[in-house]
């Protein structure tokens, strides 16, 4: 396989960073509906809904040059994982996860 001269493999990588960038407000919908079905009726598909998605940014924002959005991502992933059974053990739980939450949704650049 032929390598890559570095003008091709840049353009290549601003493609890829274009169409990960166009994919954000999709991200952020979905987010935000699963999201919000949690809050209403506390439901535990929504929540994985949430942890995938949130996992997705926090492995890929990165790479893109979204830090603070893949650094986002994983703080809410990593505090909705340490529940057991995906149930925040107390009220104050909950609302930090809210925060967190509201936290990712500013990271997002706007539509």
């Amino acid at each position: 396989m032929p390598c890559m001269n570095k003008p091709d493999f840049q353009a290549a990588i601003a493609a890829l960073t274009a169409k990960f960038a166009a994919s954000l407000p999709e991200k952020r919908q979905a987010l935000e509906s699963a999201f919000s079905l949690w809050i209403a009726e506390r439901d535990q598909n929504a929540l994985k809904d949430v942890i995938g998605v949130a996992h997705k940014l926090a492995g890929s924002g990165g790479s893109y040059g979204f830090d603070a959005l893949g650094q986002a991502a994983r703080d809410l992933e990593t505090q909705v994982r340490s529940w057991p059974d995906l149930n925040p053990p107390d009220a104050a739980a909950a609302l930090e996860t809210e925060r967190l939450f509201a936290v990712l949704l500013r990271q997002f650049p706007p539509a």
